[in-house]
């Protein structure tokens, strides 16, 4: 007679139709993982697969990160598979502050899945997540306050990426089952201490709130819940589905992928629901941030709002834009010919004849004998003034030209200058200053050419 593991596996294979070639078994040497690998290494043979192991250490718990990286080196020599070993050292990453331990450790274990199964040719990681796991996640979804997506709780199967998906094989067993298998096969497994922690939230939830609900409703509560989780995954497809052609023409991505455009025109013919449903579905944020957004719809030009993923929301004529909070401020000083970088911009110096002068807003030209070193090009700071050409030298506040030139407020903070001894000589791709002007007295001529991705 067939565990529950074991009809968990085949049914997950017959389901998704697994067979043949690598596999890859994320394993982290705890009971879930463990007892996956063991299953997985008694059908392997009549599926036709090949089991590679890889085990994701963070370095986050000095010598016993170091003991589970060898168990489960040892573990996989003895069942004769290959073994993949990612070091990722969390407490070093840069979005460590932003996201949270929990949250860039599983971004970083992600990663190196990913590029695991696509160095061997696998199609397929398997990750030991049992229906517990994903009562967790639900309850603690629930009690943030998330939508429909939030309460779909984890997948058994998830596109990676084009060419890797996870599978959950265990998703349907839950921990007891796990625990009646591993001893019954008298396994052995580490345990990390720090799941006895209350530090982390889920670790509460998994000590605290599952054995209160089980003794309060009985067994069956938890298969309830990941019932439940698995219906809100039917309405979070239907809603996909439906909500598609409403993202597709409201929602663009620009500016090669750092910002993304919100038709406010668009967005105002439908429902306060159907706008609240658009946004969450098309831009995947939580409630708070998509109520932010919303307020934004009948905020004045120029409002903004902070969101929790390190992105601003603009309020701009017709639309919002969302980028990222941070802004690339630079001040390089710069030679008079040759090309210099800054961000997705190139400034082109070079030294010509006054012959033939094609001006435009992105190429300026000045007298070379009037042009004071040393250049810089910076991005533009308030109390900036510019003397523009053609105004009889009243000069202006950069602010005031930016604004009146009805420039977008997410472009203007990363509006640039070309500066010499004297002052700004050019407010770049919008207006320059009187001064060096190419006359017929005129040698030579330094030309200025932006050029922006």
């Amino acid at each position: 007679m067939m565990s529950p593991i074991d009809s968990a596996l085949l049914d997950c294979f017959t389901h998704n139709n697994v067979s043949r070639g690598p596999l890859l078994v994320a394993v982290s040497g705890g009971i879930d993982s463990v007892t996956l690998l063991h299953a997985l290494n008694r059908i392997a043979h009549q599926r036709n697969l090949e089991l590679h192991v890889v085990h994701v250490n963070h370095g986050l718990r000095d010598q016993d990160s170091i003991n589970d990286e060898a168990f489960v080196c040892e573990l996989a020599h003895a069942l004769g598979r290959s073994m993949h070993v990612i070091h990722a050292n969390t407490e070093q990453h840069p979005d460590l502050h932003r996201l949270g331990i929990e949250a860039t450790a599983r971004m970083q274990r992600y990663a190196a899945l990913v590029q695991t199964a696509e160095s061997i040719g696998a199609e397929y990681v398997c990750t030991g997540h049992t229906l517990n796991d994903n009562v967790e996640t639900f309850i603690m979804n629930a009690a943030r306050g998330s939508g429909y997506k939030g309460l779909s709780g984890i997948p058994d199967m998830r596109q990676l990426t084009e060419r890797v998906r996870v599978l959950r094989p265990l998703l349907s067993c839950t921990r007891a089952q796990v625990e009646d298998y591993a001893h019954g096969m008298g396994l052995v497994w580490r345990e990390d201490y720090t799941n006895s922690s209350d530090e982390f939230t889920r670790n509460r939830v998994r000590r605290n709130v599952l054995p209160s609900i089980t003794a309060s409703l009985g067994e069956n509560a938890l298969r309830g819940i990941h019932a439940s989780a698995k219906h809100m995954r039917d309405v979070r497809l239907a809603m996909d589905e439906m909500l598609a052609p409403f993202v597709h023409t409201i929602i663009t991505v620009h500016r090669n992928g750092t910002a993304t455009n919100i038709d406010l025109g668009q967005l105002d013919a439908l429902s306060p629901k159907m706008q609240k449903l658009v946004l969450l579905h098309g831009l995947g944020y939580g409630h708070d941030d998509t109520m932010r957004l919303l307020t934004l719809l009948t905020s004045e030009v120029g409002s903004e709002a902070t969101l929790t993923n390190g992105t601003i929301a603009l309020r701009e004529r017709g639309y919002l834009v969302i980028e990222p909070t941070s802004t690339d401020a630079f001040d390089h000083v710069i030679d008079l010919t040759g090309d210099f970088r800054a961000g997705t911009s190139t400034l082109h110096l070079d030294i010509i004849a006054p012959n033939n002068l094609e001006f435009s807003n992105t190429t300026v030209f000045f007298d070379l004998a009037y042009v004071q070193p040393p250049l810089h090009w910076r991005t533009w700071k308030d109390g900036d003034r510019l003397t523009p050409f053609g105004m009889g030298g009243n000069s202006s506040l950069v602010s005031d030209l930016i604004t009146n030139a009805r420039i977008l407020h997410a472009e203007r903070r990363n509006m640039q200058v070309l500066t010499d001894a004297r002052g700004i000589l050019w407010l770049c791709g919008l207006r320059r200053s009187d001064r060096a002007p190419v006359t017929q007295e005129t040698d030579s001529v330094i030309r200025c050419r932006l050029i922006t991705l």
